[in-house]
């Protein structure tokens, strides 16, 4: 009954998130639609923050698994680059709680992608190991700069998506993939 209550609640909390936000989600809100105690929301999180961090690790989960299904492992670096980058916006724009957020409450996402942001850096190392590799092996990418590859290109991304930049257009797929991998591998090039 424990994963199958904790999913429940996650549920609930979801469901709320993405019609009233976060900030406005109470504990007794969740409750009330998981069909459940606050006392029982209680024994499987401390607090609201620990359920969110739950809640956005689960869904990090789930987009990642979309985005290895959206981005084959055997392209270009720079179209894999690009395919990731163009995916994740769509995928933020079309995803129920994600749009809430980032339109109505983007204050509520910095924490998780910051403090917070480890399990999304360890997922996209998993991601991005295979495009890093072909990017050395290519020559795109210095052997010496393998061992950051993956947390810079992730930065550069969750950058691009917490503060839009005014030269690339993230809604036109052509400026995307014409700067974003530039500008990722230009940062890689290990050049001082």
């Amino acid at each position: 009954m424990g994963l199958e209550t904790e999913d429940r609640i996650l549920d609930a909390a979801y469901a709320l998130a993405s019609r009233i936000g976060i900030k406005k989600m109470t504990f007794e809100d969740i409750a009330a639609k998981a069909s459940l105690s606050r006392q029982t929301l209680y024994r499987y999180f401390e607090n609201k923050d620990a359920l969110l961090r739950s809640l956005f690790e689960r869904e990090a989960e789930v987009f990642f698994v979309a985005l290895e299904r959206g981005v084959q492992a055997d392209v270009p670096l720079e179209e894999a680059l690009s395919g990731s980058l163009t995916f994740t916006l769509d995928y933020l724009h079309t995803h129920p709680v994600l749009s809430w957020v980032y339109e109505n409450e983007p204050d509520q996402m910095v924490p998780h992608l910051t403090v917070y942001w480890r399990p999304i850096l360890a997922a996209a190392h998993r991601f991005l190991e295979p495009h890093v590799a072909s990017g050395i092996k290519a020559g795109m990418i210095p052997k010496e700069m393998a061992e950051i590859a993956d947390d810079w290109i992730t930065r550069v991304i969750v950058s691009f998506l917490v503060a839009p930049s005014t030269v690339v257009d993230m809604h036109d797929d052509d400026s995307v993939k014409r700067w974003v991998p530039a500008l990722i591998l230009y940062g890689l090039a290990g050049r001082r």
